[in-house]
């Protein structure tokens, strides 16, 4: 599935893989952050978790926090896209 996604300023076009139960996973739990107008979604986050997040999808999994984004920042944005697999690690 292609989708668009912009996350305070950056637009990013991608392909979502599958990771069920997560926030971008699942399009009734994204369906709240769909701008019908623009036809995109949009996340009002911190971006650089965020690219970290998106990487977690195309990467079949993996996540690593940016060095400059401090672990509090970074755990809340995990819970927030419900990685709940990664957030388990973290608790």
């Amino acid at each position: 599935m292609r989708l668009w996604y912009h996350v305070v300023g950056s637009f990013l076009l991608r392909h979502v893989s599958i990771h069920a139960g997560t926030l971008l996973s699942d399009p009734a739990k994204r369906r709240r952050y769909f701008d019908d107008a623009r036809q995109e979604l949009f996340f009002d986050r911190h971006r650089p978790s965020f690219e970290a997040v998106f990487a977690y999808y195309q990467t079949g999994g993996r996540l690593r926090r940016p060095y400059h984004v401090p672990d509090d920042v970074f755990l809340a944005e995990i819970e927030f896209y419900q990685l709940e697999k990664v957030c388990s690690i973290f608790s």
